[in-house]
């Protein structure tokens, strides 16, 4: 990732030109087969992680000795943190599936049938699937358990949205509410 670009624009730009700069140089590169490389253990990601949060001081030109929270960063500058881009991005992985936009085969590769939507009771809605059961650690961090897990969590309101929509307002979702997943 690009960090550098973003330090050396620093005195000179002002953070609406830091921030494109931000999406251009680092944003591009974290999205970038996020749903294969997030679900790895967390000491391959950690440096990942550094980068970004060096980037998101940079871009609100925030000292490092500050003692400011993260999250308050990353709230305020309206970015979403990485564990958060990939629930993100997994997030419009389940919409499409869902909603069919995906080809078969893709669909086929989350072994999402018919057979695993909830019957319909009091507490569930068509719009939630069963969750299969994961006997590992490496089970559950697999795209398939945590999308069907993520798209549950997901308020019904937002998944009968067309998909752009269904973008922006799950992105807004995620700064404003964490997800602690």
């Amino acid at each position: 990732m690009h960090t550098l670009g973003i330090l050396r624009l620093q005195p000179f730009a002002d953070v609406h030109l830091l921030r494109i700069v931000y999406f251009s140089l680092v944003y591009s590169h974290l999205i970038h087969g996020i749903l294969n490389w997030a679900t790895a253990n967390w000491s391959s990601i950690a440096d990942l992680v550094k980068l970004n949060n060096r980037a998101i001081r940079s871009l609100l030109k925030v000292n490092r000795r500050e003692r400011i929270p993260l999250r308050d960063l990353f709230y305020s500058a309206r970015i979403l943190q990485i564990k958060d881009i990939y629930n993100y991005e997994l997030a419009k992985h389940m919409y499409k599936i869902y909603h069919n936009i995906f080809p078969d085969y893709i669909i086929n590769s989350f072994n999402i049938s018919a057979t695993t939507k909830i019957r319909e009771t009091r507490q569930t809605s068509k719009l939630t699937y069963k969750i299969p059961l994961a006997k590992t650690l490496n089970e559950r961090r697999h795209s398939p358990f945590r999308g069907l897990t993520i798209w549950n969590d997901i308020p019904n309101d937002f998944k009968l949205v067309k998909y752009f929509r269904f973008c922006r307002i799950q992105k807004n979702y995620l700064i404003d509410h964490p997800h602690i997943l």
